[in-house]
């Protein structure tokens, strides 16, 4: 119970000083917006490079091109291409209204 009450605690007083910090910034915003464009951007960035991958025989791929060589293979495994002669052809429908 202690230990729940103390971390109960932690948390509250790191949530108050993150929302004294960012009260802060904003309020500074018009005079240092530098500060506040550094904030928001550590807030939104995300990672852009996809990790490496291992092939089918185990090597590692770590060039852009292979990776997207390398799920083309894949995604295309996962489908199959029809035969175009059992698909059934069916009579054209008549309308009878017009616009």
């Amino acid at each position: 119970m202690e230990y729940i009450s103390a971390r109960n605690a932690a948390k509250s007083e790191i949530r108050k000083a993150v929302r004294d910090y960012e009260k802060e910034i904003a309020k500074c915003a018009k005079t240092n917006p530098k500060t506040f464009y550094r904030y928001a951007n550590s807030k939104v960035k995300s990672q852009t490079r996809f990790p490496d991958m291992k092939s089918d025989d185990g090597t590692e791929v770590t060039c852009n091109k292979d990776k997207a060589e390398l799920f083309n293979k894949f995604f295309c495994s996962m489908y199959t291409v029809e035969d175009m002669a059992h698909i059934p052809v069916l009579p054209p429908k008549e309308c009878s209204q017009t616009f």
